[in-house]
């Protein structure tokens, strides 16, 4: 079942075209990773299948429903995760969630308290409850902005860059966080410069100059760019999703 698409949607800055009729059909309980260049549109694809952007041209589905129209209704469904956390420095963990949770219109105290605990509990910030925010460290700062996007259950989770700059054992925390996501059904679009990242994906979507240059699973591209030389025993060297990536974006 689609979840997420997109008809020739098209962003302009300037003249420029940022994205260029891009069309993607995702469907529910993957999780899509998203990788390209520095510049090649990756974010503003992002922000406008959240409808924080208004497109130039093109539309956007999510769940059979019209973006433009529905805006308010999808957005309920959405928890999304900027490339820059979005937090109060000077608020503790808990009063960034409480905040957070209040805003996306989790009302009950009792429930937003049960959310907040359960999400402080899976990302590891127990002990980080009662810091402000400017006295932790990246990595827990980074911890906090992800659970700040999942308090209302979101159906859809839109993850930018959402490691970046993370040491690997958190990195791989992270990501068990998210298969442990997928299990509960959620879809998640999220994009990432690390390729070993992308090759974890269901599907992986390769954008450069804000054009699509590959999308779909990590060995269906392998077989695409390297055919039948393609090789499994080989994907840590000659045939690795880093060689597919610069193949495809040169």
């Amino acid at each position: 079942m689609e979840i997420i698409k997109t008809k020739n949607l098209s962003k302009r800055y300037n003249g420029n075209l940022a994205v260029d009729s891009l069309n993607l059909s995702i469907e529910k309980n993957r999780i899509v990773g998203l990788v390209g260049p520095n510049g090649s549109g990756k974010t503003t694809a992002m922000r406008m299948i959240c409808g924080l952007l208004r497109q130039t041209n093109g539309e956007v589905e999510i769940n059979g429903l019209n973006l433009s129209r529905n805006l308010s209704k999808i957005q309920e469904m959405l928890g999304y995760l900027p490339q820059q956390n979005a937090l109060f420095p000077d608020l503790t963990v808990y009063e960034n969630l409480y905040y957070f949770g209040a805003v996306f219109g989790v009302c009950d105290r009792k429930l937003l308290n049960r959310k907040i605990n359960d999400l402080l509990e899976k990302l590891g910030l127990k002990d980080q409850k009662k810091q402000r925010i400017e006295k932790l460290s990246g990595g827990f700062q980074r911890r906090t902005a992800v659970a700040c996007s999942l308090l209302h259950n979101p159906e859809i989770i839109i993850l930018d860059e959402p490691t970046i700059g993370l040491d690997p054992a958190i990195r791989v925390e992270f990501w068990n966080l998210f298969k442990g996501l997928k299990s509960q059904g959620k879809t998640i679009l999220i994009s990432t410069h690390y390729m070993e990242e992308a090759d974890e994906c269901d599907e992986v979507i390769i954008l450069n100059r804000g054009k699509l240059a590959g999308f779909g699973g990590p060995d269906e591209l392998r077989k695409k760019v390297f055919g039948n030389v393609y090789d499994l025993s080989q994907t840590k060297s000659k045939n690795s999703f880093e060689n597919v990536y610069l193949n495809l974006t040169k």
